[in-house]
């Protein structure tokens, strides 16, 4: 997808990373994507929230495989030091 946007589509590299990691966002939470369209939320801004979560821990608080939803909502956002202290206490993420 990154090589058809640059080279098809002539999107300049860091553009097309954005786009992408954007794209990535709204599937994992699809809420975002009306925000997109309304102009509430930009390309850009989505893309520096996809960067920064990529190194998070996302987790529902009730399972997605038990009738739980993607929704803001249900999800928990654990930051790096939090994943760092759990492992160190339970040997396991």
């Amino acid at each position: 997808m990154f090589t058809c946007l640059v080279q098809e589509f002539k999107y300049p590299e860091a553009t097309a990373y954005r786009l992408l990691n954007a794209m990535k966002l709204v599937s994992e939470v699809p809420e975002v994507e009306g925000k997109i369209q309304s102009g509430q939320l930009s390309v850009s801004a989505i893309a520096q929230v996809q960067s920064y979560c990529q190194a998070q821990k996302i987790e529902h608080l009730q399972p997605f495989a038990k009738n739980g939803t993607h929704k803001l909502s249900n999800l928990l956002l654990y930051c790096r030091n939090h994943n760092l202290h759990f492992f160190e206490n339970s040997g396991k993420l």
